[in-house]
């Protein structure tokens, strides 16, 4: 693997601590460490001794819903009559998708503990549609940093660390690894021990050098992730497409005989890029009943890869669903480090626009996974054009969004050309929202915009709320009404709509609940007291009663005019107005 560009110069820490501690969760104020990963093989024997003190602060990962939802270009709205559930697939019985994180060698603006005044940076914010993320450079053993680590288990997504040694100087260090039982199983300890404490999910394996003799190799992977799969249960070793079994550094850009004896005896083995067609149509036949374990490499930025990367990667993976195999897509973050920096002053939309179409473009070739929890946001990336807060990042919507202009790739990318543009990327300073727009609908038919995919539970009283902003100053007139699709215990299912506006009669039964908004002061008070929006933002809350549902989809439906700003969404546990009532 091959790191893209250097790294970035000239990173600036927030001299005011006073003003990041206003900002900085609790559990990250005041520690100083940054992160780094462990480049020497003496480092390695020492680093479980004395771990950075900011491993207190990491997150466990979050469970998901064990179903998926297949995507699609065409499903961004439906007429009202036809906003049904989407259908659901069993997560173990789809494809995969990993994403391999290589940004300029890793480690800039993201190896600070806490947020940093530095605008403008990458950040990945599309976690519901991936599975596995790989923070990659190319040190010796790559430790992601906290904000990685964090935000992908919120998101419920695994995060693995690399363990990489290349050319001669990596021949030297397998060497020493392997030179006997003890200090190869000392070296298999200590990446046992840094998951543990780091709480990661596993490995990336990556020799890229030769080696004379693989019998001590193949014991480390067996060893490693049979030892791993002990102490952090639900964890996976991927092995690299690099040496092969005589200890050759030969890529294959498939999986055959030469390499299915490191595949064998872990989770997964990741292709290297440049496999043509006949390659996948081997690797299914030599994978068998593990092709869902098999990840294809796709280099978004087009070295020698099929299809030619960039714009185009969709036909990468277009081909490798089309043999039902797990996809790795690698330096995704192409989509920032080959933006024009000027004007500087649209880097963060321009940026915006460029990533979503990326992503956009990739959009059938992905399952998105429902919000597993209730979840409050205003859609916040972890970036602005002042500071990069990855630690902030927030609930992402399950679809993608359009520019508001059209992007120049939308006219000869299959995948982009024709889409429907109703949910648009709105940006205003450092709030980033969905426009919902029924601008080149039909007006007389009634829509509902797909906003999430969901599979979580609420019982008694929960405050739904959301904010709204019109795109004309000063008008309050045009707004949204939110729809909600719940299934009852007993398997039935019912469509709530949350009015925007109040109405006289409201229909209340087992296939349709109507709500108005909520003038109680309590209420609107158990929201208003947690946040300070913007001025134009209008708030709406519902007080949902209802026993041991689950909520699949939420939906929006523009009530008055053409065009609305989605600006957050939020759930709220109300069971403390049981106690009033």
């Amino acid at each position: 693997m091959q790191d893209s560009l250097k790294d970035k110069d000239n990173i600036v820490v927030a001299e005011d601590m006073e003003s990041i501690d206003n900002i900085t969760p609790p559990s990250l104020q005041h520690i100083p460490n940054t992160c780094a990963p462990i480049s020497t093989l003496a480092h390695v024997w020492t680093y479980t001794q004395n771990p950075p003190k900011w491993i207190d602060s990491i997150i466990d990962l979050i469970p998901r819903s064990n179903l998926v939802v297949k995507n699609t270009l065409s499903d961004c709205h439906v007429e009202n009559s036809q906003f049904i559930p989407k259908p659901r697939l069993d997560y173990h019985s789809v494809p995969r998708t990993l994403v391999c994180h290589d940004m300029k060698g890793g480690y800039i603006e993201d190896k600070f503990i806490g947020p940093i005044n530095i605008g403008n940076g990458y950040t990945f914010y599309r976690w519901s549609q991936i599975d596995i993320f790989v923070y990659f450079s190319h040190h010796l053993i790559t430790i992601p940093p906290l904000s990685w680590i964090n935000v992908a288990h919120t998101n419920g997504v695994k995060i693995l660390g690399t363990f990489i040694t290349e050319w001669t100087p990596g021949e030297e260090i397998c060497q020493q690894i392997f030179a006997n039982a003890d200090t190869l199983q000392m070296f298999v300890d200590v990446l046992v021990d840094v998951c543990v404490l780091f709480k990661l999910d596993g490995w990336l394996l990556n020799i890229e050098n030769k080696l004379t003799d693989t019998s001590a190799l193949k014991e480390f992977v067996k060893s490693l992730t049979e030892k791993l799969h002990v102490r952090r249960p639900g964890s996976m070793i991927i092995w690299y497409d690099s040496v092969i079994h005589d200890g050759k550094l030969k890529w294959q850009n498939e999986l055959n005989d030469l390499n299915r004896c490191f595949f064998d005896l872990c989770d997964g083995i990741f292709i290297n890029y440049t496999w043509n067609e006949d390659n996948l149509k081997k690797t299914v036949k030599s994978a068998k009943h593990r092709n869902l374990d098999v990840y294809v490499g796709v280099d978004v930025f087009g070295r020698n890869c099929y299809g030619g990367g960039n714009f185009n990667t969709y036909l990468a993976a277009e081909k490798i669903r089309q043999y039902n195999l797990s996809m790795a897509i690698f330096a995704q973050g192409w989509t920032h480090e080959t933006l024009s920096q000027e004007p500087a002053d649209t880097l963060f939309e321009r940026f915006l626009d460029r990533d979503n179409t990326f992503w956009r473009s990739l959009w059938p070739y992905l399952y998105t996974h429902p919000i597993a929890k209730p979840f409050q946001t205003f859609f916040y990336i972890g970036v602005d054009k002042n500071w990069f807060k990855l630690y902030n990042q927030e609930v992402q919507l399950s679809r993608f969004l359009h520019a508001r202009e059209r992007q120049p790739e939308d006219i000869h990318v299959p995948t982009l050309t024709g889409t429907c543009n109703c949910l648009q990327l709105h940006i205003h300073d450092t709030y980033t929202s969905c426009l919902v727009t029924n601008e080149n609908l039909n007006s007389e038919i009634s829509y509902v915009h797909h906003l999430f995919s969901t599979d979580f539970q609420i019982n008694g009283n929960v405050i739904i709320y959301y904010y709204t902003k019109s795109t004309k100053p000063g008008n309050k007139d045009d707004c949204l009404n939110l729809i909600l699709l719940i299934k009852h215990a007993n398997g039935s299912f019912r469509k709530v709509l949350c009015h925007s506006r109040k109405q006289t009669i409201l229909e209340n039964n087992q296939t349709v609940l109507e709500m108005n908004p909520s003038e109680d002061p309590d209420i609107l008070n158990m929201v208003t007291y947690q946040y300070q929006v913007p001025n134009d933002w209008t708030l709406r809350c519902y007080l949902l009663n209802i026993i041991n549902c689950r909520i699949l989809e939420i939906g929006a439906q523009v009530e008055t005019g053409k065009s609305v700003c989605f600006c957050g969404i939020g759930f709220r546990d109300a069971t403390i107005l049981n106690k009033r009532n």
